[in-house]
């Protein structure tokens, strides 16, 4: 049962922390885009960009939220499966 548990939290570190590698570029590629865009008229092209930055950077806040609600989770299971092994050894 505890390894069980163990080897679900491992896969969703392996989840989250590819997660965070996706945000994390989605990042990277915002900034390259915007240096690229700068100096650009401002014409309804770059207003729409803008726009589908401001939905990116929502979600991407959204997303680091759930993953770091999904890293308290797996820290409570993983707690509360290790205190259930002591209490059973006891």
């Amino acid at each position: 049962m505890v390894q069980r548990r163990r080897h679900h939290i491992s896969q969703l570190s392996l989840r989250i922390e590819g997660l965070r590698a996706n945000v994390l570029q989605f990042k990277q590629d915002e900034f390259q885009i915007q240096q690229a865009l700068c100096g650009a008229s401002a014409t309804a092209r770059v207003r729409d960009l803008e726009d589908a930055f401001d939905e990116i950077r929502e979600s991407i806040n959204h997303t680091e939220a759930l993953l770091e609600a999904l890293v308290q989770v797996a820290g409570g299971v993983g707690e509360e499966g290790a205190g259930a092994s002591q209490a059973a050894g006891r």
